[in-house]
């Protein structure tokens, strides 16, 4: 899907630099685009009129599923910005990278448009999905703060739990919503999403990171886990992490077929399975995190609580 993305891109701008420049595929999904006799101000037309073709280009994959396509931009003039062509390259690529920050591509939940459409497309129109994988970011990053975590590592921690269930895109519907217990065969599917995520969590900040936290998210502290069989301190400390959040933000929230937990009953149930399942250190610290955030609800928040915050009945072992 991403060679066929980068043909249509291709395609274009072979079409709109005919007797003007010269297009060309530059590194894994960039171009270079030269345009002699243009000035600064015709240059940056151009680039404009690209982008105004982007957004009204609808590119479809596999599915009938649509996909928006999002390019930035770096530009360099000479002689403006110099006379080596190597000083206009590192400048344009430089101001790419500044294109890129500021809107957004490098952020936890803005870094491209297609791998967060495939997050959106996986989500489906379940409200579910989409209020469990950011609660599920929000719980990881306090209780990553809690734990002492560097600042890169917290964005990091947040970026995974965003798309940790990413590789659902590739397990089949019924199978996903499927209100009763799952056979074996239907649980060895599930299992499968782990490793769809791998494939997909490819073009992120700090991606091999992000790959590893939801590769391991789902191994058990006891070992009992998947896809590796981990178990205590072999498992990454960011996907234990993400193991506590992810379990409490799924048994708080309501789902089509059961009400969620409250705060209070769900922090039992981590407490029941702390030692199994999930890294009772972490559990234990989650407890501290919750009783905060109690203590802030009820000081600032006294009305009910939206989805996604604590109210007032969470309770700290």
């Amino acid at each position: 899907m991403g060679e066929r993305a980068l043909r249509a891109v291709s395609d274009q701008l072979k079409m709109m630099t005919d007797d003007v420049g010269i297009a060309g595929r530059f590194g894994d999904d960039g171009f270079v685009v030269v345009l002699p006799d243009h000035t600064r101000s015709e240059a940056s037309a151009f680039a404009q009129a690209f982008q105004d073709w982007l957004s009204t280009y609808t590119f479809r994959a596999p599915g009938g599923l649509t996909l928006p396509l999002v390019i930035s931009s770096g530009l360099a003039v000479c002689p403006d910005d110099g006379l080596d062509r190597t000083a206009l390259m590192e400048l344009a690529a430089k101001r790419l990278e500044e294109s890129r920050s500021a809107a957004g591509h490098g952020e936890a939940d803005g870094y491209g448009a297609l791998l967060d459409a495939m997050v959106a497309a996986a989500d489906g129109q379940d409200q579910y999905a989409r209020a469990h994988r950011e609660a599920t970011a929000e719980y990881a990053v306090m209780l990553a703060r809690e734990m002492g975590a560097t600042p890169a590592s917290q964005r990091t921690l947040r970026l995974a739990a965003l798309l940790h269930d990413v590789g659902k895109i590739g397990i089949p519907e019924e199978i996903l919503r499927k209100a009763g217990g799952l056979t074996d065969e239907e649980y060895a599917v599930i299992k499968h999403h782990v490793t769809i995520a791998e494939r997909l969590i490819v073009d992120v900040p700090n991606a091999p990171e992000v790959r590893e936290l939801v590769r391991h998210h789902h191994e058990r502290f006891d070992g009992g886990g998947y896809p590796d069989g981990l178990r205590s301190k072999q498992i990454p400390r960011l996907a234990r992490i993400l193991a506590v959040a992810d379990a409490f933000s799924a048994i708080t929230l309501d789902r089509p077929y059961r009400l969620g937990l409250s705060p209070a009953r769900a922090y039992a149930e981590l407490r029941h399975v702390a030692g199994s399942q999930l890294d009772p250190e972490l559990v234990k610290t989650f407890g501290r995190v919750l009783a905060r955030m109690e203590r802030e609800e009820a000081t600032y928040s006294p009305a009910a609580s939206a989805p996604g915050r604590l109210g007032t009945q969470a309770a700290a072992g």
